[in-house]
């Protein structure tokens, strides 16, 4: 492997990993606001592990009169290893929960627990989102929840795991859709699993940190993970609609991943919505309020189409 590019690959990763966004070639951030009419219920614990509580919060229309309300379950990112459910309060998140809770939707904003590849991996954040969803299946009539009607929505990370959840659902944890925020889909690509030895002993060398924080991926997916929970693998037959928006400028998750997840989809014939922000990078800082109005109206499309 040639050293050049080794040194490519190396800084993909560390991007990959990094918390940090970058400057966004859009205008100044907008600030939204929570809907004035909003209920929110705050810190509910939905499961127990030991004795620490592992919470979500809910978001109502304080004047909705309907009896039951379909739910949008809202998985936060953060690379697997930081973030938690506050993130919904930011930017174009916020206003698509207003406009969600606006046409009879609850929307429940779940943490999970945070993998740091020695006490928690993968496995418990996907069992704590899993849990999530049944917790609302469970309580759905303390909450007037339409139990048949429960889509999932989440960003980077959190768009991971909830293409995991929905592609691969049980009877308790079955959705009607997921609504992936550029998310990784595909775990190989993106960590460049297949180095070879001499490329990781340079790495390891010549760039430590970089080295390390490709090695925490590796415990956090480790032995087979990153190919059994690619979603380009399991969208299968328990796979369901999905809704992609991703920015064309993004370095931290290649919008590449988003194009081979809808061929996937298109060739298993996958309903599914792939919408391309120009110009954005990863999370989408910086939108002007047309591009958060185009975010919010794409949603809500798809969100009509499959609670009907």
């Amino acid at each position: 492997m040639k050293i050049k590019h080794l040194l490519i690959v190396l800084i993909s990763v560390v991007m990959l990993t990094s918390c940090a966004t970058g400057k966004a070639t859009l205008s100044k951030k907008i600030n939204v606001q929570m809907s004035k009419a909003t209920v929110l219920e705050n810190d509910v614990a939905y499961k127990m592990v030991a004795d620490t509580a592992i919470r979500l919060d809910i978001y109502t229309n304080r004047d909705d009169s309907a009896r039951l309300k379909p739910v949008v379950i809202f998985i936060h990112g953060g690379s697997w290893i930081h973030g938690n459910k506050n993130e919904i309060r930011n930017s174009y998140r916020m206003a698509l929960c207003n406009a969600l809770i606006n046409e009879h939707c609850a929307v429940v904003s779940v943490n999970y627990r945070l993998a740091d590849g020695v006490n928690s991996t993968f496995d418990e954040e996907l069992a704590d989102c899993r849990d999530a969803v049944k917790w609302v299946r469970r309580n759905a009539v303390k909450y007037h929840f339409d139990s048949n009607k429960i889509g999932l929505w989440g960003t980077s990370a959190g768009a991971h795991l909830s293409m995991v959840v929905g592609y691969q659902p049980t009877d308790s944890t079955r959705v009607r859709f997921v609504m992936d925020n550029f998310g990784p889909a595909n775990l190989n690509s993106l960590f460049m699993t297949d180095l070879t030895p001499l490329g990781l002993g340079i790495a390891r060398i010549a760039l430590p940190g970089l080295y390390n924080e490709r090695q925490l991926m590796m415990k956090i997916f480790h032995d087979d993970y990153c190919t059994r929970y690619s979603p380009v693998n399991m969208a299968g037959w328990y796979a369901v609609p999905t809704l992609i928006q991703h920015g064309d400028k993004d370095k931290l998750v290649p919008i590449s991943e988003s194009y081979e997840l809808k061929n996937v989809l298109q060739r298993m014939g996958i309903p599914y919505n792939m919408y391309v922000l120009r110009g954005a990078v990863h999370a989408f800082p910086g939108l002007t309020q047309k591009q958060i109005d185009d975010i919010v109206e794409q949603s809500m499309n798809f969100v009509r189409q499959h609670f009907k």
